[in-house]
């Protein structure tokens, strides 16, 4: 439901809502008499999303009051600590073994940032962002547990927020207008965007990887048009791995970071692991990266674009 195409009003104009942006994966929760149902909320082919509730049986045990029974959420499971690829990696291993290096790493928590279903299944779809996101407030308060919240948020200087937090490693702001009604009316800011990706082949390593290695994964978007090659992220093991068995990633979808792009490609792209994603996206090359400016540096428009 995000979209990288940040209108200008929503960094200047009042009435917009802007909340953290956490470095995880995106799910769907159900909150029931047994607890907090978890799947993801990416599909893979014609299958139903999958479920990762015992991948976190510490959120999927909640006691959840009978109030909110029946409501839907939108949320990120995220690491206080580590990223998407870490993230990424628990929820699709072994639950047994996500659950056992969580004891290690520390457990995932989950933010919520948006309601699907109101309490009792009802729709939520006319229903304004403010009371929506009032209502998870309630949720997070009367859950009271250290791994249920919702995202930290603002009303006022966005533009300030979003500084901060990326100041502080975190990966941007979701902005939303407070009347606003719908599953799909958010829009997100980051310092670098990220892409999903199909590997269409691959380069030939140099240097050290001459003959051993991959050079660059060369990666297309849903057009089926070249858009980038990425070599930075690869370690050791998957350069070796995609130059002995090139099968193994050509038709891949994988995730990518990029800073805003050129007229012909992303700009210092660097892989961040596989997708979860079924297809990949479309990505916007537009010389004037109009679609970016909004998201350069403080993420706020420029003088000239004011």
């Amino acid at each position: 439901p995000f979209s990288s195409n940040v209108p200008e009003e929503a960094w200047k104009d009042e009435g917009w809502h802007a909340s953290e942006k956490k470095d995880g994966v995106s799910v769907l929760a159900t909150l029931s008499p047994q607890g907090v149902g978890i799947v993801s909320r990416r599909k893979s082919g014609e299958e139903e999303p999958v479920a990762k509730d015992d991948h976190v049986p510490h959120i999927r045990d909640l006691k959840v009051p009978a109030k909110y029974h029946g409501m839907v959420v939108r949320g990120e499971l995220y690491h206080p600590k580590e990223g998407y690829n870490v993230v990424s990696g628990l929820l699709n291993s072994d639950p047994v073994k996500a659950v056992q290096t969580q004891k290690a790493l520390g457990k995932l928590k989950l933010d919520a940032f948006n309601v699907v279903k109101l309490p009792g299944g009802k729709p939520a779809d006319e229903v304004p962002f403010q009371e929506k996101w009032k209502l998870l407030q309630d949720l997070v308060r009367d859950v009271a547990a250290t791994s249920f919240g919702v995202p930290n948020s603002t009303t006022e200087s966005r533009s300030e927020f979003f500084k901060d937090v990326v100041s502080k490693g975190g990966e941007g702001v979701v902005l939303t207008r407070l009347d606003a009604t719908g599953d799909h009316t958010q829009f997100r800011a980051k310092k670098y965007q990220d892409h999903n990706l199909k590997v269409v082949g691959v380069t030939p390593g140099s240097g050290k990887w001459s003959g051993k290695g991959v050079g660059a994964l060369i990666l297309a978007d849903a057009t089926g048009r070249v858009v980038s090659k990425a070599g930075s992220g690869l370690d050791q093991a998957q350069r070796e791995d995609a130059h002995k068995n090139p099968r193994n990633w050509i038709g891949k979808i994988v995730r990518i970071r990029a800073m805003e792009p050129t007229a012909d490609s992303l700009r210092q792209p660097h892989f961040l692991g596989m997708s979860d994603s079924p297809k990949p996206d479309k990505v916007d090359l537009r010389g004037d990266k109009a679609i970016y400016d909004s998201l350069r540096g403080a993420g706020v428009p420029s003088e000239k674009q004011k």
